[in-house]
């Protein structure tokens, strides 16, 4: 038997009233856990594990090498977030980052503490901010990031407008067609956020172009949408 905490990214039905809950760990990484007549009203965990919350959980290994819970106590759900259109839509995006780049079974206990961290501020007036600054962190704990502050082609330095194709900077002079271009505050703005007490400086105009060339960024890596970004849009605050 095994003990840890976790986030709940995905509940996904199954059966009957089985469900398996994809929950981005602390000790095990990105793991699916099976449990048993979760859509039962009568069982014990029904209500309790919607996405997000944050849980204490136990579980087994069976025969067939999938999990099953065993044991249960929430920390804390965050079912307020469905009155919030808008802020759901965030933590989304940030949850189908997680998903689609975090592989299986592999444990990261800062990325763990990094959501942590994004989930509960996410509430908050610069809640774009936190979204841009889990990403960043993100992709920095899964070695994509440093990025080049130069153009990849002529090596220009900061240069005052770029794009981003194949993981590589390269500037508005070498690659002109096709392209979605940022000024280059977008990578500056990148670069503080490693600078001590970051967290007291956030405080940004262009914070939705900075989001916008880190989903980007992230498309180029796993070659397909974040859904989640494309409803932001028509989502109000």
């Amino acid at each position: 038997m095994y003990k840890t905490e976790g986030i709940i990214l995905r509940n996904t039905g199954v059966k009957d009233k089985d469900v398996i809950l994809t929950i981005l760990t602390k000790d095990f990484g990105k793991k699916n856990i099976y449990v048993r007549s979760y859509l039962d009203p009568k069982t014990k965990y029904f209500g309790r594990l919607e996405v997000p919350s944050h849980i204490e959980f136990m579980f087994i290994k069976r025969k067939n090498s999938t999990y099953l819970l065993t044991g249960l106590e929430q920390i804390r759900g965050f079912c307020d977030m469905f009155y919030n259109p808008y802020l759901y839509t965030l933590f989304s995006i940030g949850s189908e980052v997680t998903l689609k780049m975090l592989p299986y079974e592999e444990r990261n206990e800062l990325i763990y503490k990094w959501f942590k961290w994004f989930l509960y501020f996410l509430n908050s007036k610069k809640m774009e901010e936190y979204l841009a600054v889990y990403l960043i962190r993100f992709l920095y704990l899964s070695g994509f990031f440093p990025i080049k502050n130069r153009c990849g082609k002529c090596g220009k330095k900061n240069p005052l407008y770029f794009t981003v194709s194949g993981l590589e900077i390269f500037c508005i002079d070498c690659v002109k067609d096709g392209k979605r271009f940022y000024p280059s505050y977008v990578l500056e703005y990148i670069k503080r956020m490693f600078e001590k007490d970051f967290l007291k400086k956030i405080q940004f105009k262009g914070i939705k172009e900075v989001i916008d060339f880190l989903i980007l960024f992230i498309e180029e890596i796993v070659e397909e949408k974040i859904l989640s970004y494309r409803v932001l849009a028509t989502v109000g605050k």
